[in-house]
């Protein structure tokens, strides 16, 4: 192995002496992070502002509570990377969370609206926006409705096809 000249090893010493630790700006340490992550196949990188994390289980769930979640594509698909504190509950313990009551009166107006289509009344409400969709009069609207068992759309469906 030749040696090098006397000049070319001194600067070669001066330039490993003159390493400093890196002070560059955030934008190009953001580039490198880039070029690292197109490196690795990594398209694009996502943060998703989330207030909970519920994994469930066949046997129980886990909930991770103000978690910082990433969303990532690499070689065309989606990866979630979740990071928090998991806390495992029992299945049971789902419906004891806040959105619960919310839920519940959902359900309930369902619930009566299909009670109500199924008694065989119309409401009011539903002729007028049937009516109002379709163009017709109220009562060739309710009588669309009653044709097709108080299903709004294929009532409205039914009258912009004649």
């Amino acid at each position: 192995m030749p040696k090098l000249p006397k000049e070319l090893l001194e600067k070669k010493k001066e330039k490993m002496q003159k390493v400093k630790p890196s002070t560059k700006s955030a934008s190009s340490a953001s580039r490198a992070m880039r070029r690292q992550l197109q490196k690795q196949g990594i398209d694009n990188v996502n943060e998703i502002e989330a207030t909970r994390v519920i994994i469930q289980c066949p046997d129980k769930e886990i909930v991770i509570e103000n978690p910082q979640v990433m969303q990532l594509t690499q070689q065309g698909m989606t990866i979630h990377q979740i990071l928090g504190e998991p806390v495992e509950q029992e299945l049971s313990s789902y419906g004891d969370n806040e959105y619960d009551d919310e839920e519940s009166e959902a359900y309930e107006e369902l619930e009566e609206e299909l009670e109500v289509v199924s008694s065989g009344e119309i409401r009011s409400e539903d002729i007028a926006i049937v009516a109002a969709q379709a163009g017709v009069s109220e009562k060739e609207a309710e009588h669309a409705l009653k044709e097709s068992d108080g299903d709004l759309a294929r009532a409205i469906l039914f009258l912009k096809s004649k």
